[in-house]
């Protein structure tokens, strides 16, 4: 059989740049494109990483800046240094339950989410129950909730 288009003929199959060849190009240009996408996915991807970590403070980087102990419950007043968007200057406030003053002289880790933590590992804290905006009126309600769970009088310290 004779092929009867000229060559680089787009509707040929047999020629040298005829169908085949567009086909390949169609998907050189395809891959191209995905890749170029995903790339920008990635990078995307990448930002929005960057973003929530410059919200979520080190746990391992902290001091305490004030604390009262409420009964056999902890209040802490937390500074997180590495926390640039934190709000209230990167300063948490939080209820530990059932902590002694002890307890958190052993600590070297104080993650202020609500996460699961081993309860053998001593050198971190565990979830706290309860965090308040790191201001005056957050500090009463801290020390309020560690009074109603501790079930103590209000005069009472």
């Amino acid at each position: 059989m004779t092929c009867r288009h000229r060559k680089g003929d787009p509707n040929c199959s047999s020629t040298p740049g005829g169908y085949p060849e567009q086909e390949r190009q169609a998907a050189r240009e395809r891959d191209s494109r995905r890749s170029a996408e995903a790339k920008v996915a990635a990078a995307a991807v990448e930002a929005r990483v960057a973003e929530l970590l410059s919200r979520t403070p080190n746990q391992d980087d902290y001091e305490i800046v004030k604390h009262e102990p409420v009964g056999p419950h902890m209040v802490l007043l937390v500074q997180y240094s590495s926390c640039e968007k934190c709000s209230f200057d990167s300063r948490k406030i939080m209820v530990f339950l059932d902590v002694a003053a002890t307890d958190v002289m052993y600590w070297r880790r104080i993650d202020p989410h609500f996460s699961e933590s081993d309860p053998a590992d001593r050198r971190t804290a565990p979830a706290p129950r309860a965090r308040y905006p790191a201001d005056d009126q957050g500090w009463d309600d801290a020390v309020g909730f560690a009074r109603s769970k501790a079930a103590l009088p209000v005069g009472w310290c």
